[in-house]
């Protein structure tokens, strides 16, 4: 049987709800261009209080959600009634350790079928087990769009320019 670590000693004491955001904001480093996510504690955390039926709210990251839910937003979670559930509402679930809010697809006996926005294929079925409730956006920055620098612009004539040559050869 795996023994679960235990809470930092900073965390110890405090609230479910202030250390669940504690360890939220302790994230490893960034890598590449993959977010910084939560650790496994944390997530640990988040997975236990929503099966105990106590709502959850944290800022997720990443951008399978995007427009929608932008990296850096506010989510709430409320476990429920999930069999409820219809296609256009948000979820959250579990895949093997991770937690994942997603778009609800379609529903089916065996579970959800669900999928990000930004997403181009679906996550399959998750099933009943695996649903942990009804996501909220609480809040997020707003959408912004901004200018191509002029470097960016280069890069793009260049590949275009590069691609144009290979068609004529």
């Amino acid at each position: 049987m795996p023994v679960e670590p235990r809470p930092p000693r900073a965390l110890r004491g405090m609230r479910a709800a202030d250390r669940v955001r504690a360890l939220a904001l302790n994230r490893p480093a960034r890598t590449g261009n993959v977010p910084p996510t939560m650790t496994p504690l944390a997530e640990r955390v988040i997975i236990d209080r929503l099966r105990e039926g106590v709502p959850v709210r944290w800022t997720v990251r990443g951008s399978s959600m995007w427009p929608s839910i932008r990296d850096g937003a506010t989510v709430s979670v409320s476990p429920g009634e999930v069999r409820s559930m219809r296609a256009g509402e948000l979820v959250a679930f579990t895949r093997g350790a991770r937690v994942v809010v997603h778009r609800v697809v379609a529903v089916e006996p065996g579970g959800l079928r669900c999928r990000g926005d930004a997403l181009s294929r679906e996550d399959g079925v998750v099933a009943w087990a695996d649903v942990l409730g009804r996501a909220t956006v609480l809040e997020q920055r707003p959408l912004s769009l901004r200018w191509p620098r002029a470097r960016e612009l280069r890069a793009l004539l260049r590949a275009a320019l590069g691609a144009l040559r290979t068609v004529r050869s």
